[in-house]
């Protein structure tokens, strides 16, 4: 028996060493690249307002400040006239549905989750901190826009940076996965958020008319689970309907609560998702599911934001992969 001779070349092992310091690199400035995918997110929403106000002859650096002076000043609004009302039912939630268990774990979640004071003040503090945690300080918020006002005054910077690094003939293809990356990601944004506004403003308005208790900390939570696929309203239907039970102690008001949730995802399965969605590819709801769990198990908050973002770009990527595979389109 001949014994076989493994050889590895020099050029093997420089591409090995190379592949393992790149990947190394990486993982040193992961916080970098979360911040920057945060920043192509935002920029991927602002980005069609930006090139609108282009084409009235508007600087996109002007309109990009513009659009930031109204976000924050929205979000200001926000705080100030919404935020202490969610306050107050959040803990009058929390202590009512702590009165139907034996445990303690609401408790907890009000002394750690909601803020401890009434107080605008203090509420607006409470966020501030929250949003402070979330994005690793105010310093990496503010870098988070800098890097979408960057990219999106600078429409065409990924795409100078991609041919400054990649060679002459792939830079076509590269080009224009990147752009449909993006186009798919601010399409399902920009849509996602329509879905999220509708779901949540029908919800509190219905519930209100209904004249159930903590309707608008119900209707938040129904707008902020609108991105889990199915799930996601099943759990805020089932529990606006406990509380409408809890609240009443008949099945009058849960039955009518129950109509009223499915009336509402009629509405949008039927009329707003093939509107809002109809040039948005769709992704498979176990894989939306699986990556919101996935990443909130990686990267807690963040990671659920950007579970379902980052799906989209990978779901482009392997689409493009595929069409090289079968048309060849890389030289």
């Amino acid at each position: 028996m001949v014994p076989q001779v493994i050889t590895i070349s020099t050029k093997t092992i420089l591409k090995v060493i190379v592949v393992v310091l790149l990947l190394w690199l990486l993982y040193i400035i992961r916080d970098i690249l979360l911040l920057f995918f945060v920043a192509v997110i935002l920029s991927s929403l602002i980005d069609p307002w930006a090139t609108w106000c282009q084409s009235k002859r508007i600087p996109r650096a002007i309109a990009v400040i513009a659009i930031y002076i109204v976000l924050l000043g929205a979000v200001a609004g926000a705080v100030v006239l919404v935020v202490p009302t969610i306050v107050d039912e959040s803990q009058n939630l929390v202590k009512s549905l702590g009165s139907y268990t034996d445990f303690d774990i609401l408790a907890n979640i009000q002394k750690v989750l909601l803020p401890s004071s009434d107080a605008v003040g203090k509420t607006i503090g409470g966020i501030v901190a929250t949003v402070s945690s979330v994005f690793g300080g105010i310093f990496s918020l503010i870098l988070v826009f800098v890097f979408t006002f960057y990219l999106v005054v600078e429409d065409d910077a990924v795409t100078r940076w991609i041919r400054s690094l990649t060679p002459d003939g792939y830079q076509p293809f590269i080009v224009q996965m990147v752009n449909k990356m993006k186009k798919k990601l601010g399409l399902w944004l920009r849509g996602q958020l329509l879905l999220s506004l509708f779901i949540g403003t029908m919800v509190y308005l219905g519930l209100l008319v209904l004249g159930v208790d903590y309707a608008l900390v119900i209707g938040l939570i129904a707008a902020l689970m609108e991105i889990v696929p199915y799930v996601g309203p099943v759990l805020s239907a089932v529990l606006a309907i406990f509380l409408a039970f809890t609240q009443t102690g008949d099945w009058v008001l849960p039955v009518t609560v129950a109509v009223m949730f499915w009336v509402i995802q009629v509405i949008e399965n039927n009329l707003l998702v093939p509107r809002v969605m109809q040039r948005a590819v769709g992704i498979n709801p176990i894989i939306s599911i699986l990556s919101i769990l996935i990443g909130a198990k990686l990267a807690g908050i963040v990671g659920i934001l950007i579970a379902i973002p980052l799906v989209t770009v990978l779901s482009v990527f392997i689409e493009e992969m595929r069409a090289v595979r079968s048309h060849e389109k890389i030289p």
